[in-house]
């Protein structure tokens, strides 16, 4: 009997063969989307999952607050884990540091190579205790024990090394301090907020930063992690953590910072701090990712059970045939059941060719090795097949029972589909079927706009055609001197400074208390000379930092300046003065920026500073962060010229290639044994909107993904609909009805639909967009085009598509219309 339900089934599909091929690629797209955004929901979701002690790991991260303007940093200072392990023992079980100077990059040498690397970090011995990093080489419980060692990745030992041993090998960190590589780590792909290529043992760290800093309470650079005995426990430590804080941290800080615990799973996808160890994701994507894949699911389904319902009644006659004949309900039943199933198995195969071709690129615009999954989670395959079968079930089971149930003398009355009363739920299912397409091409229009947004709002500085210089982390710092004297004699090099961070990054933040007794901890830009020119930064008030040098030459010369305002500029400049924002103006609470000018600034226990100038407002930070009061230090006051990480240099725009080979000329003469490491500036600013950016691509390619499918569906059931009234035209054809009205006679319905779904999806978009643009401080307004665009597109293929057919039943002679039924 079986055998008798598939031979039946594979005759109707093949000679159905567009509602067949349509039916089954409309399913198999849906479940290829779905699948593909599960499997980038599973690997945002399995980050850090693959630690024995995932529940118990935490890491402390610190708030700094004071009157609204401080930092949450995932970072702390250097004793906070061995004292937090030496007060609360029963509680914690182990801790691990990491820290790399916050630097963006570290020099290291290896024979007469130096070469840039971005991910290096010293860590406490107990690193590979607390995660679960195996090594491919070495042994785990000594590599970190001594000072002077490293564990690296296999990139990297293939990249020093090549095919030699890499274990026993001496690699030159700051071109002075060796380091023994003891241990190489084994290449995985299991996903880590912990991005690293080479980890150095922390008491290597004793040679180069002095014990009296490693054992204060002010700098908070260490990336700090605690195993509890018992996740439960973490309640508990934390209610002692305002005791710890009033115990060891200074007492400046004390009524300021608060410390907290963070779960080690919750980081990538649940935290967005200042010092982050690496970019994290969105948990507010993957519920995004989430839900588009439950509607196009819902869309895919849609289409399948309207087809199959459609072309199950247009086999009304074959059933009628077969009820007559002595087939019980029973076995009609079991045949449509049969054929939905089959159907929706031979849909389940296209969906894994369609996943296996589409992931590799899908990976490419994620970031995600999503390929992966599908070849090795039986889960993921599992879904698959549950969400085919389950489909296929569902929509066979309604035109199985209807059609066994009806009255074979009742169907056989005049025309077998005139005496089938469309289900009203099909219209409905239409609808919800387009609501859910224009609110995913609504969704990518407002994304890309917020987007495009981002990328090119002002931001207060001159972001274009600057090129920015790593310097941190190497010697290359002691000689920006030289590097800027030799730029500035090419044409192609208008100016030259040099900062602790880029724009765009997290500062630190200082304490700064004023005249009028109000302090509070304010990020802080620390600068070199030129800084404002470099950027075309404008100043409201006051003045720029004057250049010693270039002031003395100019005094020396008789050039333009008066002997006491040298004296003046060269006393304020190199021992007390600052600049602020317009923010910082009105958080001191002076009435116009002139008001702040010469006014004291303390800085912590140093002497007073003095307002020299205030700058019009700028973004130091990407447009996630409301602009915010900040100070501009001087780096050459404090001698903070070690604290400089990047050179800023602005080219001229016409001579953009000339002056990247004049850097590099320069950089070679001046400092030939470190490799120069550079980018542009704005390319820099792009990366800051990294989740946007994909999110935008991803939802762009699952709208059209999810349209497509729409449309498939909408072509066969606008053709069972069509055909369903080849009598009635033929009639109107008899009576003198043009082609004209006999089109809008037969789309009339259709497109009452599609307008209706406009209606709905309109009102929902704008709620569900206004509730996604609230979470950026500066955004895009909703205006009115988005939605029609949107319901533009839907309406212009369905009109195509409904023209299609109706222009071809139209044209039909009377005798052909009533002939053909």
């Amino acid at each position: 009997m079986f055998r008798s339900y598939l031979l039946i089934t594979a005759r109707n599909l093949l000679k159905h063969k567009l509602y067949s091929l349509i039916n089954i690629l409309g399913l198999a797209f849906g479940i290829a989307s779905s699948t593909v955004l599960f499997l980038l929901i599973k690997h945002e979701t399995s980050y850090d999952q693959f630690h024995p002690f995932k529940d118990r790991i935490f890491r402390v991260v610190e708030t700094i607050d004071q009157h609204g303007v401080g930092e949450h940093s995932a970072s702390v200072p250097f004793p906070t884990a061995s004292t937090l392990q030496k007060d609360y023992p029963k509680w914690i079980e182990k801790s691990v540091r990491l820290f790399n100077y916050q630097m963006p990059s570290l020099s290291i040498s290896y024979q007469n190579k130096t070469y840039n690397e971005s991910k290096f970090f010293f860590a406490d011995s107990t690193f590979l205790e607390v995660f679960n990093f195996p090594l491919a080489q070495g042994d785990a419980e000594f590599a970190l024990s001594k000072p002077h060692t490293v564990i690296i990745s296999e990139i990297i030992a293939k990249k020093y090394f090549g095919k030699e041993n890499p274990l026993g090998k001496k690699i030159i960190f700051w071109n002075r301090i060796p380091l023994i590589v003891t241990g190489v780590f084994e290449t995985t792909n299991k996903p880590s907020h912990l991005q690293f290529d080479f980890i150095a043992s922390f008491s290597t760290l004793e040679s180069t930063i002095p014990e009296p800093i490693m054992n204060r309470w002010v700098w908070n650079p260490c990336w700090t992690y605690i195993v509890l005995r018992d996740k439960s426990f973490a309640s508990e430590l934390e209610a002692q953590f305002p005791t710890f804080v009033q115990k060891y941290f200074e007492d400046k800080m004390k009524d300021n910072v608060t410390l907290s615990l963070q779960a080690l799973t919750d980081i990538h996808l649940k935290s967005n701090l200042d010092y982050e160890i690496s970019p994290n994701g969105d948990i507010k994507y993957v519920y995004i990712f989430w839900v588009t894949a439950i509607l196009i699911l819902v869309i895919a389904s849609i289409n399948f059970m309207n087809l199959s319902n459609a072309r199950a009644f247009l086999r009304a006659r074959e059933v009628v045939v077969r009820k007559m004949i002595g087939a019980d309900k029973e076995e009609l039943i079991k045949q449509f059941l049969v054929e939905s199933v089959l159907m929706s198995a031979v849909a389940l195969v296209f969906a894994f060719i369609v996943v296996e071709l589409a992931s590799p690129h899908l990976s490419d615009l994620s970031g995600s090795p999503i390929s992966n999954y599908i070849k090795n989670d039986w889960n993921i395959i599992k879904y698959v097949l549950f969400t085919g079968l389950f489909i296929g079930l569902l929509s066979g089971i309604y035109p199985a029972i209807y059609l066994a149930s009806f009255d074979p003398t009742k169907m056989y009355r005049g025309s077998v589909l005139s005496g089938i009363t469309e289900p009203r739920f099909r219209s409905v299912l239409v609808v919800v079927q387009f609501v859910i397409a224009i609110l995913m091409l609504v969704s990518t229009f407002v994304s890309i706009r917020q987007l495009n947004y981002m990328k090119n709002a002002k931001l207060g500085f001159d972001k274009d055609y600057v090129l920015i210089v790593s310097i941190g982390g190497s010697s290359s710092v002691l000689l920006y001197d030289d590097i800027k004297r030799n730029l500035l004699q090419h044409p192609s090099i208008l100016s030259v400074t040099s900062t602790e961070e880029v724009l765009g990054n997290n500062y630190q933040t200082h304490e700064y208390r004023t005249s009028i007794n109000k302090a509070a901890y304010y990020p802080t830009i620390t600068v070199a000379h030129d800084f404002l020119q470099t950027f075309n930064i404008e100043i409201v008030a006051g003045r720029d930092f004057i250049d010693k040098t270039k002031l003395l030459e100019s005094y020396q010369n008789n050039s333009y300046i008066r002997e006491e305002d040298f004296l003046t500029y060269f006393e304020d400049d190199e021992e007390n003065a600052v600049i602020i924002n317009e923010s910082m103006v009105k958080y001191l609470g002076y009435v116009t920026p002139q008001d702040a000018i010469g006014q004291e600034f303390r800085s912590g226990e140093e002497g007073a500073e003095k307002i020299i100038g205030v700058v019009k407002d700028f973004h130091i930070a990407s447009l996630h962060t409301p602009l915010q009061p900040f100070v501009i230090d001087l780096a050459d006051r404090r001698t903070q010229r070690l604290h400089l990480k990047y050179v800023a240099i602005k080219i001229d725009k016409n001579r953009s290639e000339e002056a990247i080979v004049t850097l590099q000329n320069v950089w070679k003469k001046v400092n030939p044994n470190h490799a120069l490491d550079y980018f542009f500036l704005e390319d820099k600013l792009n990366k800051l909107y990294m989740k946007e950016q994909k999110w935008s691509e991803i939802s762009l390619q699952f709208s059209v993904a999810a349209i497509f499918i729409a449309c498939m569906g909408f072509f066969g059931l606008a053709s069972f609909i069509v055909e369903k009234q080849r009598k009635d035209v033929g009639i109107r054809r008899a009576i003198g009805a043009t082609t004209l009205e006999i089109v809008f006679f037969l789309s009339q319905k259709l497109i009452r639909l599609v307008f209706v779904s406009i209606l709905v999806a309109a009102p929902l978009g704008f709620i569900l967009m206004h509730i996604w643009l609230s979470s950026f401080p500066y955004r895009i307004q909703l205006t009115p085009d988005i939605f029609a665009y949107s319901g533009s597109i839907i309406v212009f293929i369905t009109v195509f598509i409904i023209g299609f057919h109706t222009f071809k039943i139209a044209l039909q002679t009377p005798v052909e219309a009533i002939k053909s039924l």
